[in-house]
């Protein structure tokens, strides 16, 4: 190997290592931070104003199926809604106590990943964790309600959630749901190969969570029968158009709901969660958390 070779490769190492490290430290600063505050502040609960929703950021499928990575990727658009009056709350872990996540006037805006307290389960798992995060939020703040902003499969965990809760008659606890690049009607680009190899009269050979975004699943026909936009929920959804077909993951046909307000701007899948990148999305996204 020649030595500008190997200067690239330790140039690429180190920058894998430092942004390893970045995203590492942020969370775990967090984590130590709560394990501090929870020793010498007292554990208040929160009088959250009536019509103020804390908003919950969730991330979508991740094939390296880390939860640091996943948090990271939501960063831009956090920091983007603090500039719409939201108080930043960085990073949710299961360490964080009242005293944190308590507010009086200015609801917040916090990240989540729901890959961490599982290895390689399914969508339903995912959402039982995101309802239980729900609870101890609301139980904090004294909020009614939260606000989602959900990109791509993040919106299915959700809408299993508000589907799951309201089944057994109860209240999901969500206001509105806003989901960028939800696959909710399972249309996905070129997976048809794959997917016949995985699934067999409609369920999984191998219950992986992607397999589920396929429209061969039958997860996908429960998730949507019936009444596809559930409850006294308001109900959003933005799909990318680049090249008449999709955002080049996600078909633009596959995210519109029956009964939510659905828009169509021209990103790829991924960018729908970076407002630097599609301005679109977030402008839309920005209307409707305002209503």
């Amino acid at each position: 190997m020649k030595l500008w070779q190997k200067i690239v490769l330790g140039v690429i190492a180190v920058l894998i290592l430092s942004y390893a490290f970045g995203i590492n430290v942020e969370y775990y600063f967090t984590a130590a931070r709560s394990m501090v505050i929870d020793k010498v502040v007292e554990d208040v609960h929160g009088g959250a104003p009536a019509g103020t929703y804390p908003v919950l950021l969730l991330h979508g499928f991740n094939p390296t199926y880390s939860g640091r990575v996943s948090e990271a990727l939501l960063r831009p658009l956090q920091k983007s809604l603090v500039g719409l009056n939201y108080t930043d709350k960085h990073i949710y872990t299961s360490k964080m106590t009242c005293a944190e996540l308590r507010y009086e006037e200015q609801p917040f805006v916090i990240r989540m990943t729901y890959l961490e307290q599982y290895d390689l389960v399914g969508i339903d798992d995912y959402s039982k964790y995101v309802g239980r995060v729900i609870a101890h939020i609301l139980e904090c703040t004294g909020a009614e309600k939260v606000d989602i902003v959900a990109h791509s499969m993040g919106g299915l965990v959700a809408r299993t959630l508000i589907k799951d809760v309201m089944d057994e008659g109860n209240d999901p606890h969500v206001h509105k749901l806003i989901m960028l690049g939800t696959p909710n009607h399972g249309g996905l680009y070129n997976i048809g190969d794959l997917t016949g190899l995985l699934i067999e009269d409609g369920e999984a050979k191998v219950d992986l969570d992607f397999v589920r975004l396929s429209e061969d699943h039958n997860f996908v026909g429960r998730l949507n029968e019936g009444d596809e936009t559930p409850g006294d929920i308001q109900y959003y959804t933005i799909a990318g158009d680049i090249d008449g077909r999709g955002d080049g993951l996600v078909l633009k046909e596959s995210v519109p709901l029956d009964g939510a307000i659905n828009k169509t701007v021209e990103c790829e899948h991924n960018s729908l969660k970076f407002p630097i990148v599609c301005p679109e999305a977030f402008s839309f996204l920005t209307e409707m958390i305002k209503v």
